[in-house]
This record gives structure tokens, C-alpha cells and sequence, in this order.
């Protein structure tokens, strides 16, 4: 499963992989995973989906981002659908959002080719990706500004991207290197196994508004050193105080391979690794309690020891220190889990993974 949807009603989830015709599309549950229902129909030429967006004001639109066959959009809930719109029959989407309140406006993070944007609900996309154009996308989020995260192993990778007011955008594009191993906003060949000392591994952001819409890209951090010390996956920012963000990911290399919290409370200007514990433990998901106070937050991390034994954590401080939480939950719990926030509870989350048959309801204060 590499999606999920929830609305207070309804549960989307949707996934798959091409590796080994995995087949799963996209299904939807109204009883908590109790039941579910395909909304996938035989029109689809691939069932193989990394994102879902729903239409801000209209339940019954929905989009979905395929592997290698484009957007798929459908306007009554899934009873017919629209197939690779806008000319994207080509893309390998990575990640799909509405611009927040907009029915029209949406990007689409690909595979290899960067982000694309619709300003007409998706009946055309067209490249958004100066200065990045090359990246492997796999998730973004935006509004006014765009913010992603590090690359990982093997190549120049965005796995998460949110958005921040414009205030926060810093003056100047970065520079493009001349061999490789190519600062982030270019191009890092696929086949070199690390980035170089070059290309340290940081937040860019992007001031999209405003005389200074160049589409360039300036690092925020956090770097640890001159090699490759940090291996980003998720981040999130408050939606009270813009200043503060926290990352999730790991350590790797010489830093060694713990799962790492990462949290700023100047917009990046100074970082502190506020978590740091398990070898192959790497964070994967970060949620901030919305109740306007910014204390509890709810992480989630990963087990790739072996050992499937990923779970969450909790913090009740802002971000400064982390607790294991997992009363409740399956001993061996989640592979590569995610979180999802209730849109009527801000206290209730549904954490899913790839090891969980059905959802687990989270109560943060619990």
C-alpha cells in the first residue's frame, strides 16, 4: 500500500508494484477496514498506485497517480473513470495534491521527471520543475512555497515536500556543479551509489510567489558533515508557528544508521537532532497534533533490520523529546508505516503499513 485517504467517513487506500504484476489499485472502506470496495474498474491499464488527492470541494472527484499510465481522475466516486488526463499516459506518478481549498489548481510529483502542475483540475499538466527536472520525486505537498527533503541512497531522491508561507524564502538559486554528484536542485547521475561531498544533503525550498518566481532552490539543512550523514524521508511543518519544522529520516554512513528527529525552530536557520535511537530504524512519518498548541506529536518508524518490529513514538514538549507509544498496537507492528490524521478528531490518527490487514485507530493521548 503506498496511499490512504481518510475523511472522518471514508477510508482510500491504494497501492501495488510492478515487480512481480503485484496488482492492488485503489479501494475504498466506509466501516474502518472492517470491508473494503474496489473502485478500480477494467478500464484501467495498470494497477499499480502511489497517491490519491479528493477534491477539496467535491467528495466524488477523485485522482489517482499510477506507475507508468498517468493521473486517472473519476467524478462520481468511481463509477467511471477518465484515464491518463492531461497527457500524462507517459508519467510514473509519485505523488498527487490539490492546492488546499482548490478544486483546479494541483501538482503531480513523477519519477524521473520531476513535478507537473494542472491549473484546470487535471484536463492538461504541464512541467513545473526548473532547476530540477532530473529528480526522482516521490512526494510533494504545496501552497505558496515549496519545501522537500534529502536524497537517499542511490540517486537524487524528494520523498516528502510541504509548504510554508512566502515570508520564509531565502534570496539567491543554488549553484549547478560541474561533474557530478550536482547540487539538488540539478541532476545527480543514477548510476554513481553515493552523492559526492559536493552535494551535501539538505532541505531545498522554492519561493514560488512574488518578482522572485526564478524556480531556484536554497538548502536549509540539516548537514552533518562533508559526506552523505543523513538520509531524509518525511517532514512536517506547524501550521501555527512557520518557524518550526521537524524532519524524520536516519543517519547512515559515518554517522551510523539510527533513526533520526530532526526539528528547527527558526525556519532552519539552527537544527537539533531531538531523536536518535535503533540502528535501521528510520523514521517515516510525522504528524503534529492540530489543537493550535503544537506540543503532542505522533512519529512513526520503520524496522529494515529484519526484524519487522517498526512502531510509533510520541511527543507532549513540541518536538524536543520522544517516547515510544505503541499500548495497544501488535507486538510485531507495521512495515514501512505511515500516518493519517482525522479531519474531525485533531486527537485521532490511523497508522498503516505494510504488514497491517486492517487499520489501527490511534488516540494521541492515549
Amino acid at each position: 500500500m503506498h496511499a490512504v485517504v481518510y475523511d472522518g467517513a471514508r477510508l482510500l487506500v491504494a497501492g501495488g508494484q510492478l515487480f512481480g504484476s503485484e496488482d492492488v489499485g485503489l479501494y475504498r472502506s466506509t466501516d474502518l477496514g472492517a470491508t473494503w470496495t474496489a473502485l478500480h474498474d477494467n478500464t484501467w491499464p495498470r494497477l499499480v498506485v502511489f497517491d490519491v488527492a479528493v477534491d477539496p470541494n467535491d467528495s466524488q472527484t477523485i485522482l489517482v497517480a499510477t506507475d507508468g499510465t498517468g493521473v486517472h481522475r473519476t467524478t462520481d466516486g468511481g463509477a467511471t473513470w477518465q484515464i491518463s488526463i492531461g497527457g500524462t499516459e507517459a508519467l510514473a506518478g509519485r505523488s498527487l495534491r490539490f492546492r488546499p481549498g482548490s478544486s483546479t489548481e494541483l501538482f503531480l510529483g513523477t519519477s524521473s521527471l520531476a513535478v507537473f502542475r494542472s491549473t484546470d483540475g487535471g484536463d492538461t499538466f504541464t512541467s513545473s520543475s526548473h532547476g530540477i527536472s532530473l529528480l526522482n520525486l516521490f512526494s510533494i505537498h504545496a501552497t505558496h512555497s515549496m519545501r522537500m527533503s534529502s536524497p537517499s541512497h542511490s540517486r537524487v531522491r524528494i520523498t516528502e515536500a510541504c509548504s510554508l508561507p512566502r515570508t520564509l524564502a531565502s534570496p539567491g538559486p543554488w549553484s549547478r556543479r560541474r561533474r557530478r554528484g550536482i547540487a539538488l536542485c540539478a541532476s545527480l547521475p543514477a548510476e554513481r551509489s553515493m552523492p559526492s561531498p559536493a552535494a551535501p544533503r539538505r532541505l531545498p525550498k522554492r519561493d514560488c510567489t512574488g518578482a522572485r518566481n526564478d524556480g531556484s532552490w536554497t538548502p536549509l539543512g540539516p548537514d552533518q558533515g562533508p559526506l552523505y550523514e543523513s538520509d531524509l524521508d518525511t517532514m512536517r511543518f506547524s501550521v501555527n508557528n512557520p518557524d518550526l519544522i521537524l524532519l524524520g529520516g536516519a543517519d547512515f554512513g559515518v554517522a551510523g544508521f539510527e533513526g533520526t528527529i530532526w526539528r528547527t525552530p527558526d525556519s532552519g536557520q539552527t537544527w537539533t537532532k531531538v531523536y536518535e535511537f535503533g540502528d535501521f530504524h528510520p523514521v517515516t512519518d510525522i504528524e503534529i497534533v492540530e489543537d493550535g498548541l503544537d506540543q503532542a506529536m505522533i512519529a512513526s518508524h520503520d524496522d529494515v533490520s529484519g526484524g519487522d518490529q517498526g512502531g510509533l513514538l510520541r511527543s507532549t514538549d513540541g518536538g524536543l523529546s520522544w517516547l515510544p507509544s505503541g499500548s495497544g498496537l501488535p507486538t510485531a507492528f507495521l512495515r514501512a508505516p505511515r500516518l493519517c490524521a482525522s479531519t474531525s478528531d485533531p486527537q485521532a490518527f490511523l497508522p498503516v503499513g505494510l504488514a497491517q490487514l486492517r487499520f489501527q485507530r490511534l488516540v494521541s493521548h492515549e
